[in-house]
């Protein structure tokens, strides 16, 4: 394992935005993880997705000639049934005719889609995420502090604390909640922008992490960060080494860049690719704009502890 460690632990008196952020997203979480517990849907069996699919593509293009397909092909085609909003309304008003198969088994199935659009609907990720059917003003906001479980809460906390801090210690509070709040705008625009119309929201504080990141990265890209390793917990097999900024790239960006690029749509992923993508956008050109134009001008705070580098402290 090899964790960027930058500056470490800090204080809330150190860095108070920091932990306001971290705070909030645990809040968030808290207040919002006892609404509307997700059950297991009927559609989470493989077999009634396939039919779903099947189904669904008779009334769209890709099933102009239903085909042998493979099972994970029209599980695809189901899920993005259950994400279209135009043809989901037009289940609910009857407006969708399906002649393939018993009838009383594609009755069944149309309730489910009913079923589950209305329980969709009542989800704390539908409510406080960002979708190309709900975005409200407040949506832009409140998506960057909701999470859909402790696993993707913690993952972007642990992450968040170390790179906010540095970003925090170097450039002051007021910037740091900046730059989060405008790279998570972006990131939530990517995503609606490159998507289809679809009721899959978007949450979480990865796009705005993914700012945070691309910034530090373009603002320190010559230098040296300090990372934890562990391999085991025999002495000499864990600790601290100084690896160059650029090594952080290859670890941070590019598998969501390959991620975007093999999942056509987004599609049979619970990634929001894309909003990683603009996050990092934001990031790294507000990084360079700094760094060519502004360095000289408003010079970064100089942060000292005896662990420091003094290749991470270095000019550019």
């Amino acid at each position: 394992m090899l964790f960027p460690w930058l500056a470490g632990f800090r204080g809330l008196g150190e860095v108070p935005a920091t932990w306001c952020l971290v705070l909030l997203n645990v809040f968030m979480f808290l207040m919002t993880s006892g609404q509307s517990r997700e059950q297991k849907t009927f559609f989470e069996k493989p077999q009634n997705l396939m039919e779903l699919g099947k189904l669904y593509s008779m009334n769209t293009q890709e099933g102009s000639g239903i085909t042998l397909q493979s099972d994970s092909f029209w599980m695809i085609q189901g899920s993005k049934a259950l994400k279209d909003p135009e043809y989901i309304e037009s289940v609910k008003k009857g407006k969708v005719t399906w002649n393939l198969g018993d009838q009383v088994r594609n009755a069944e199935i149309k309730k489910e889609v009913i079923r589950f659009s209305q329980e969709l609907e009542k989800r704390h990720t539908f409510l406080y995420g960002l979708s190309s059917v709900n975005q409200n003003s407040l949506g832009w906001v409140t998506y960057q502090f909701t999470h859909a479980g402790w696993l993707h809460l913690t993952g972007n906390m642990g992450i968040l604390l170390f790179f906010a801090t540095i970003i925090e210690l170097k450039f002051g509070s007021v910037f740091l909640l900046m730059l989060y709040l405008l790279s998570g705008f972006t990131a939530g625009w990517a995503f609606l922008v490159t998507g289809v119309a679809s009721l899959a929201p978007v949450v979480g504080a990865s796009g705005s992490l993914t700012g945070v990141m691309a910034f530090f990265l373009a603002t320190e890209v010559k230098k040296y960060a300090r990372f934890f390793y562990f391999i085991s917990p025999i002495q000499g097999y864990f600790g601290f080494i100084y690896l160059p900024v650029i090594f952080m790239v290859p670890l941070l960006f590019v598998p969501d860049l390959v991620g975007y690029l093999s999942t056509p749509e987004e599609f049979g992923t619970s990634v929001a690719y894309s909003a990683h993508l603009g996050g990092a956008a934001f990031g790294l050109v507000a990084g360079l704009i700094y760094r060519f134009f502004l360095s000289s001008i408003i010079p970064p705070e100089r942060i000292r502890d005896e662990e420091d580098s003094p290749s991470l402290l270095s000019a550019p």
